[in-house]
C-alpha cells in the first residue's frame, strides 16, 4: 500500500490487505504437502543438484519443517509490508446522531437526546445530560464540552457549557461558542442582526465576541467586531485561545487577551505600502505566534505579509502568482507546523515562517505537520495518492495509496488513512517513512472517522459510532 523512497516498494491494497481480508484469509502462510504434512519429498533445488528425502530423522524434519514455515512467514512479510497488528473488533459502540468528541481518555458523543460521556477504552456510561437546546457537539477543549442550540435566527442560537468529568452544565449563553481560553472562561461569537452583510471595510459589524465565566455564567467582557474581522491564536498542544485579534477600519487592530478581554497589543497594517495590492483591505488575516498574516489580492495573484505585533511595519512580504482573486473563492493562507502554507489558485505553497521565501509548490489542497519535519500532502483530485514531503525540500519521502487522511491528533509520529470501498472501509496505519504499522478493514461504509492517541472512532451513516484501539508498535 506504501511507497517509500528509501525502500522503493509499491505495496497495492487491491493485492495485499484488499483482497485477502475481503476472501476471509489474512493467513500469509499455507498448508500442503510438505514435511510434516503428510507430504511427498521437499526439493530444495529442483536443478537436482540437492534433494532432501523422508531417510532424514524425525526430529530433523521436525526442525527443517518449522525453519521452513518461519522462513517463508517472515519473506512473506518482507515482501508484502503487511504488519501483524489488526484493528480487529470495535472495543465498543454507541449511538451518535449529533457529533462526538474525543477527549483524554473519555468519548463525548450527542445521541439524539443528549451529550453522554463513555470511557474511551471500555465504553463505560460516566454520565449523560438531556434538556433543551443542546442538539449539536461542537468542540471538546480540555474538560469543558461545547453544546450548541439550533435556531433559523442565529441570534437566537444558545451553547450549553459542560463539565466533561461530572455532565453538570456549567452555563448556557447566547452565541455559538468557538473556544476555551482557560479552565474557567469560554470566548462566543454573537451574530447581532440578521439582515448585515459583512464588509471589511464597514465601521459597524454584525457579530460581538463574548467572554464568559463559566463558574458564574455572567460575561466578563464584550468586543464589537467592525466589518467582522477577527482571528484566534491557539495553542496547539491545549487547543486553548492564546490571543484575540480584531480589526477595524483603516488596517487597524487590536491583540486582546481571551480571559480578561483587554487590549495587549496593536498591529497597523499599512494598506498602501505595496503598488501592487492598490490599496487594498487584506482577505483574510490569521493571527499566528510571530505576528498576523495577512493575504490580499495582487496584480497577478497574491500578496502575503507578516507584520509582526507593535512594529510598524512587515517583517517580510511576498508574490504568490495565480488567477485573480474572481477565479479562485478557495484561499487559506496560515501556519502549518513549523511552515507558512498558503493555498491559492490550485496549488499549495510553502513559505519560510521566518523570511517568507519561497520552500517549494505542489498543486495539493491540505497540507499537515505530522512531525519530523515532515508534511502529509493531500490533493485536489481524488485519484491522487496522499504522500509525505519533506517540509524544507518537498521531496516526497513515502506515497499512499488513493486514501482519505483520518484526522489525528497525538499521532505519535504516525499518520492513518482511509480506503472507502463499496462494501467494506480499509484502514492503513503508517510511520513517517511510509512503512505499515497496522493493515486492516471494517465490515462497514460511509464512515467519518477522527483519532486521537490510541484512539479512532467512526460513525456511521446511521448514527452509530464504532471505536477501536490502535495499535502502538515499534517494530522497525
Amino acid at each position: 500500500m506504501t511507497q517509500a523512497s528509501a525502500e522503493p516498494r509499491l505495496i497495492d491494497l487491491g493485492e495485499v490487505g484488499w483482497r485477502d481480508t475481503v476472501a476471509g484469509g489474512g493467513a500469509e502462510s499455507g498448508s500442503g504437502g510438505g514435511p510434516g504434512a503428510g507430504g511427498g519429498d521437499v526439493s530444495g533445488d529442483r536443478s537436482g543438484r540437492g534433494r532432501w528425502t523422508r531417510s532424514l530423522p524425525p526430529r530433523a524434519w521436525r526442525t527443517l519443517f518449522a525453519i521452513v514455515v518461519v522462513a517463508t512467514v517472515g519473506w512473506t512479510s518482507v515482501a508484502s509490508g503487511r504488519p501483524e497488528a489488526r484493528l480487529g473488533r470495535p472495543l465498543w459502540t454507541a449511538a451518535a446522531e449529533r457529533g462526538f468528541g474525543l477527549g483524554a481518555d473519555t468519548v463525548y458523543v450527542h445521541n439524539g437526546v443528549g451529550v453522554a460521556a463513555y470511557t474511551a477504552l471500555t465504553g463505560r456510561l460516566r454520565w449523560q445530560v438531556a434538556g433543551r437546546q443542546m442538539d449539536y457537539l461542537t468542540e471538546t477543549v480540555g474538560d469543558m464540552v461545547l453544546v450548541a442550540s439550533h435556531a433559523d435566527d442565529e441570534r437566537l442560537t444558545e451553547t450549553a457549557v459542560v463539565d466533561g468529568a461530572t455532565g453538570q452544565v456549567l452555563t448556557r449563553h447566547r452565541g455559538v461558542g468557538i473556544g476555551a481560553a482557560d479552565e474557567r472562561h469560554v470566548v462566543l461569537i454573537q451574530v447581532e442582526r440578521d439582515d448585515c452583510l459583512s464588509d471589511p471595510a464597514s465601521p459597524v459589524g454584525c457579530q460581538t465576541l463574548v467572554g464568559v465565566n463559566v463558574a458564574t455564567g455572567r460575561e466578563r467582557w464584550r468586543l464589537p467586531v467592525p466589518g467582522d474581522r477577527w482571528t484566534t491564536e491557539v495553542d496547539p498542544a491545549t487547543r486553548r485561545i492564546r490571543r484575540l485579534l480584531v480589526m477595524g477600519p483603516g488596517g487597524k487592530g487590536t491583540v486582546h487577551d481571551p480571559v480578561t478581554g483587554s487590549a495587549i497589543a496593536t498591529v497597523v497594517i499599512d494598506l498602501n505600502l505595496f503598488p501592487d495590492t492598490d490599496g487594498r483591505p487584506p482577505a483574510s488575516e490569521t493571527l499566528t505566534a510571530d505576528g498576523v498574516l495577512t493575504a490580499t489580492e495582487a496584480v497577478g495573484g497574491m500578496r502575503v505579509s507578516l507584520w509582526p505585533v507593535g512594529s510598524p511595519g512587515p517583517a517580510w512580504t511576498t508574490h504568490v502568482a495565480g488567477l485573480p482573486f474572481g477565479a479562485n473563492p478557495y484561499f487559506y493562507v496560515g501556519p502549518i507546523g513549523d511552515v507558512i502554507e498558503v493555498v491559492y489558485g490550485g496549488r499549495t505553497t510553502v513559505l519560510d515562517p521566518a523570511t517568507g521565501q519561497r520552500r517549494f509548490s505542489l498543486s495539493a489542497s491540505n497540507l499537515t505537520a505530522v512531525g519530523d519535519g515532515r508534511l502529509l500532502v493531500e490533493w485536489f483530485s481524488p485519484e491522487r495518492r496522499p504522500m509525505i514531503v519533506d517540509a524544507f525540500t518537498g521531496v516526497s519521502v513515502a506515497t499512499f495509496i488513493e486514501a482519505t487522511v483520518i484526522r489525528f491528533e497525538e499521532a505519535g509520529e504516525r499518520v492513518l488513512l482511509a480506503r472507502f470501498g463499496s462494501e467494506r472501509t480499509l484502514f492503513e496505519l503508517a510511520d513517517l517513512r511510509g512503512r505499515p504499522l497496522m493493515i486492516d478493514e471494517v465490515d462497514a461504509v460511509g464512515l467519518s472517522c477522527r483519532a486521537r492517541g490510541d484512539l479512532l472512532a467512526c460513525v456511521e451513516g446511521a448514527g452509530t459510532l464504532r471505536v477501536w484501539q490502535l495499535p502502538h508498535l515499534d517494530r522497525w
